[in-house]
């Protein structure tokens, strides 16, 4: 009677679970996905208010598309320029395309129209090429920006509102990409900010359902290995989606949306979760082959297995949560919300699984079974073996460690843009075709402001400190120069080679005083608001923006130090002051500061860990040894990250602090249940031979299974994501070998000092 009674309030209470778990995944149905990089942007730090600053004075209410057109028959071909003003006509009617720079409509070639206007020309008249072709090429500024250097391609800029939402922005990639089809052009590109935050959210999307998908088979086809049993793995495989749902409808309630390193939370419930229940169930299906009655059976798991998993599950969530120190928002959140999964999927392991063995019967082919007398015959084999060969494992360890330190002092901090992409990839095949023909993809952003002895940027002494660096950047920054220079003083200079029947040897500063203030004069009277993006009202700061190849951030770190050298040396700072900045440069102190962020998130995980061993074990050396068998992993990994010549950046450096969150479970299992058996009075090399057999199953399952999981992210489409999959199982992998190895030779060697 009293089994039927706990039966039915099992089902009602797993009844009750099922009912409101499905009520809050129905109201999380429409959780989005969000793809913004200036979220990576550290926001405490002072770089980022001053582009913050920056953008609110030059006009960042725009941005631009990029369409990228190639004739193989080259670009000065009547009915290839023909198209290509047709082309800009028509994307002109399209909503949210406020103006249009192209080589047949306004581009970088200017005239005085009567008296009172100074305006953008076409660089193409249709009235002499080999005219058109030799005044383009005179004009540095034409070449690497509109014309590539070869005469193949040409550039045609989009101006669009900042921030479109994604349907608006679908839209409009739609409206341009089936405008182009009409006129079938030998090669069309097109890239941008619109470009790639639809692409890497529409991709996000997809990933999210295949991590998921795969993790869940992947788990499957391993708990079937470890069970055979539908039992087995129906149960465990049921608990984890819950849980999987429960941490989406948190992330809905606090609203948190899906994001690049969030769609790997799916695969960290699936095999961190799992953990705990494999755990449970071996020490339930043991209890059950010593004869025990169900109830009982749970019971002593609970209790055996229940503190084991409560400190595997404490220090996972500790590793993820200590990602919350790091000032990167999405980092941040990462941290917090895949280190609640792990407390939803311990919880629910605790609540439900109890629920689920009540109602079902246990398999009797799991208890009859001589699967169990397998395994503790290999685990025994194994336990002798490194106990035969203790010197070498020494040894071996202790090689491969030094190695890899020494390895690790090469590990460089370096990243590029779009390095999440395959070279395979179409976003990245556009992303190159600008590259090799024009100037480069990666901006440049100078901003300059007057010093305490200039009364604007247009002194006569202001502008010449100004074109000291204009030419430094165009001769000596990076070995090709920066490319596609627009500056404050285009508009002087354009004039001045306008008076002179548009020679572009006179594309400069007048050398004489006087002559320059009348350029001046006749620029502020003809195009009152041609710099409005480049000066502000008051004239008292004003930016360089230009492109350069994507050399990766190490290299121009190097390239930004030679420069503010030469403007501190070079340039009278009394005149003008030089700040680098922008998105670029933020993504690159971005990577920097995360190292020490990540750096310092470990420390924190290493020492909130070990306080939780010591006061659990009360004893230094239990400590020491814990720490340093999950110590080695992640200096062997650093090791391997070097050897694959893997950089530091966002990506690689999540890797430790996730590793070894996870890895030191294993360790934990192994030392819990050696200190029930040293407390029931068992001596230490027996109590540790029977940890080593009773726990060597479950770790063994768990780290497959998790380093399977984690395996799954190589499926990805962002080398991030494969980066990420691959180190973190490598981590696991060799965890767990320490774990097998070098953990109980430790133990042994400081039997003395382990009661």
């Amino acid at each position: 009677m009293r089994r039927n009674k706990l039966k039915i309030w099992s089902i009602s209470a797993l009844a009750i679970m099922i009912i409101i778990t499905g009520i809050g995944a129905y109201n999380a149905r429409n959780i989005t996905i969000d793809y913004n990089f200036e979220n990576y942007f550290p926001k405490e730090d002072s770089s980022f208010h001053d582009y913050d600053e920056f953008k609110k004075d030059f006009s960042a209410d725009k941005e631009f598309i990029l369409i990228g057109l190639k004739n193989n028959k080259g670009i000065f071909d009547t009915s290839f320029l023909r198209k290509i003003q047709q082309l800009g006509n028509e994307l002109k009617t399209k909503d949210n395309i406020h103006y249009l720079v192209s080589p047949c409509h306004e581009c970088h070639s200017y005239k005085i129209a009567g008296i009172s206007n100074f305006e953008k020309t076409p660089c193409i008249s249709f009235t002499n090429q080999l005219k058109d072709s030799i005044k383009v090429y005179q004009n540095k500024k034409l070449i690497g920006s509109i014309f590539s250097s070869n005469g193949k391609a040409v550039t045609v800029f989009l101006s669009t509102p900042k921030k479109l939402n994604k349907s608006a922005g679908d839209k409009l990639l739609s409206d341009i990409r089936n405008t182009l089809d009409k006129f079938k052009f030998n090669e069309t590109h097109v890239s941008g900010r619109i470009v790639t935050t639809s692409y890497y959210t529409d991709k996000l999307g997809s990933e999210l359902f295949l991590f998921f998908c795969i993790s869940a088979l992947l788990v499957s086809i391993f708990l079937w290995y470890s069970f055979k049993s539908l039992w087995g793995v129906l149960i465990p495989l049921t608990i984890v989606i819950f849980s999987i749902v429960w941490t989406v409808i948190i992330m809905n309630l606090t609203g948190k949306n899906f994001d690049l390193l969030m769609i790997m939370l799916p695969t960290i419930v699936f095999v961190v979760g799992m953990s705990d229940l494999i755990h449970f169930l071996n020490r339930f299906l043991d209890e059950l082959r010593q004869g025990k009655e169900k109830l009982q059976a749970i019971k002593v798991s609970f209790k055996e297995v229940g503190l084991a998993t409560f400190l595997t599950s404490s220090t996972t969530s500790i590793g993820f949560f200590s990602l919350t120190i790091v000032e990167i928002t999405p980092v941040k959140e990462f941290g917090i919300y895949s280190g609640t999964s792990v407390i939803v999927a311990y919880v629910l392991t605790f609540v439900m699984l109890p629920l689920f063995l009540i109602i079902l019967p246990a398999p009797r082919n799991l208890i009859e079974g001589k699967r169990k007398e397998k395994w503790e015959s290999s685990l025994s084999k194994a336990y002798s073996f490194v106990f035969k060969k203790k010197k070498a494992i020494y040894l071996a360890f202790a090689v491969i460690t030094l190695l890899s330190l020494a390895a690790i002092n090469n590990l460089s901090i370096n990243n590029y843009l779009l390095e999440d992409l395959k070279e395979s990839d179409p976003i990245k095949k556009d992303y190159r075709f600008f590259e090799h023909n024009f100037s480069g993809v990666r901006p440049f952003e100078m901003e300059l402001t007057t010093g305490p002895e200039s009364k604007n940027i247009f002194d006569f002494e202001t502008a010449n400190e100004i074109q000291k660096i204009e030419n430094y950047l165009q001769t000596n920054y990076t070995k090709k120069g920066l490319g596609f220079i627009i500056s404050p003083l285009d508009p002087i200079k354009y004039l001045y080679s306008i008076k002179h029947n548009n020679n572009f040897d006179y594309f400069k500063l007048p050398t004489k005083e006087k002559t320059y203030k009348n350029q001046l004069f006749l620029v502020k009277k003809l195009a009152k608001d041609n710099n409005n993006s480049f000066v502000t009202t008051d004239s008292l700061k004003a930016r360089i923006s230009g492109k350069t190849g994507d050399l990766g951030s190490l290299v121009l770190k190097k390239e930004n130090e030679k420069l503010m050298r030469f403007v501190q040396d070079s340039i009278n700072q009394s005149l003008v002051t030089v700040n680098l900045t922008g998105p670029a440069l933020l993504v690159d102190k971005t990577n920097e500061n995360l190292s020490s962020n990540i750096l310092l998130g470990l420390l924190l995980a290493f020492t909130v860990i070990a306080i939780i061993i010591g006061l659990v074990y009360k004893t230094w050396i239990v400590v020491v040894i814990s720490m340093l068998v999950n110590t080695i992993p992640l200096m062997i990994v650093a090791g391997i990250m070097y050897l694959l010549n893997f950089d530091i950046k966002i990506s690689t450096s999540l890797i430790f602090t996730l590793a070894f969150g996870i890895a030191v479970d294993d360790t934990i299992h192994m030392l819990s249940k050696l200190k029930i058996l040293l407390r029931k009075g068992m001596p230490l090399m027996d109590a540790l031979k029977a940890s080593y057999l009773s726990t060597g199953k479950a770790i063994i399952v768990t780290s497959i299974i998790l380093c399977a999981g984690f395996l799954s992210l190589t499926f990805s489409t962002f080398i991030s994501m494969q980066t990420m999959g691959l180190l973190i199982s490598i981590t696991l992998l060799v965890a767990v070998l320490v774990d097998l190895t070098l953990l109980p030779l430790l133990l042994a060697a400081f039997k003395k000092k382990i009661k």
